[in-house]
């Protein structure tokens, strides 16, 4: 919140995120957020390459093609081609209504989160209200990548400037702005933190080939993850390093990465049922799932005690070749 801005903020509840998300900030009126991560508001790129015509679109999704690093882009939802719709309780959230896509370039295009991630703010009843009422004839801003996971499928089908063409994006930041284009509340997913890092700030002690694995985190209410559960992946970090990563870097992946690895946990049991690669930036999928599979065999969770059987929880892996 700017430092002229006085009124004491509305506090939004934080703890639904499901895959994704975290609220950085309320930069106008009387709202304001807590982020999860005082430093996050601060590293992230606020922006990317806008889309704004057919032009630019058919040049952005020519360039999904290539390998290398993504590029960050950014389009606009105009009041009058989105919608929220009704607040989900359930997950503590007021969605986007984006079914089955979203209208953008003035009908050129319809977007389409490529994991069929919910377009949402994670907060309260009483924020989601304060929301709705700033939203009137406001607009959206999605920051997305085009390729960045590494997906086999096609981006985008490009059709032509006279006929609806159809983006698959990897979602990065959603934006609420109000009438007057002023930046109500963003929120920014995952991918877009392990985009913005420079790995070469990450402190990763040793020589050689080389993995960290963060602590896991859960948007579930009620679950607080302990650093303890991933205690045994950890001391076998350097097998991990020898068994998945160095291959992986004989087939060219990259020297400095990171994978976020979604773990499916039986509340009631601990048992950890699936492991899932949810981001990579490493470059070689065999080698990202290499290390989804250790963390599935390896990591040790209590009976957790809630209502529900399936709980999600995700760790974070930076891996360093240098």
């Amino acid at each position: 919140m700017p430092p002229h801005v006085q009124p004491a903020p509305v506090r939004l509840r934080l703890d639904r995120a499901p895959t994704t998300t975290l609220l950085v900030g309320l930069l106008a009126g009387t709202l304001g957020l807590c982020a999860a991560s005082p430093n996050v508001a601060a590293q992230a790129p606020r922006g990317g390459s806008p889309v704004s015509d057919y032009g630019g679109l058919e040049q952005a999704c020519e360039g999904a093609r290539d390998t290398g690093p993504r590029r960050l882009y950014q389009v606009m939802v105009e009041s009058g081609d989105w919608q929220f719709a009704a607040y989900d309780e359930g997950r503590g959230a007021l969605p986007v209504d984006a079914r089955p896509s979203l209208r953008v370039l003035a009908g050129v295009a319809a977007f389409l989160p490529s994991g069929l991630e919910r377009l949402e703010f994670p907060v309260d009843e009483e924020g989601a209200a304060t929301l709705r009422e700033r939203s009137a004839r406001g607009a959206l801003r999605v920051g997305f990548f085009l390729g960045f996971d590494g997906q086999p499928a096609r981006a985008c089908l490009v059709r032509g400037p006279a006929t609806q063409s159809l983006v698959r994006g990897d979602l990065a930041y959603l934006e609420l702005l109000d009438a007057d284009g002023a930046l109500v509340v963003r929120a920014e997913y995952d991918r877009l933190r392990a985009w913005a890092d420079d790995p070469a700030r990450v402190e990763v002690p040793g020589e050689g080939p080389r993995v960290v694995f963060g602590d896991p985190t859960s948007a579930h209410r009620g679950v607080r993850p302990a650093a303890a559960w991933i205690d045994p992946v950890r001391g076998r970090a350097a097998h991990i390093a020898r068994r998945c990563y160095e291959p992986a870097l004989a087939r060219g992946a990259r020297a400095h990465a990171m994978v976020v690895v979604r773990l499916t946990v039986d509340g009631s049991t601990g048992d950890v049922r699936a492991a899932d690669v949810e981001l990579s930036t490493l470059g070689d999928a065999e080698g990202a799932r290499c290390i989804a599979d250790a963390l599935r065999d390896d990591v040790r969770v209590p009976r957790l005690r809630v209502a529900t059987e399936r709980v999600l929880v995700r760790v974070s892996v930076t891996l360093v070749s240098e």
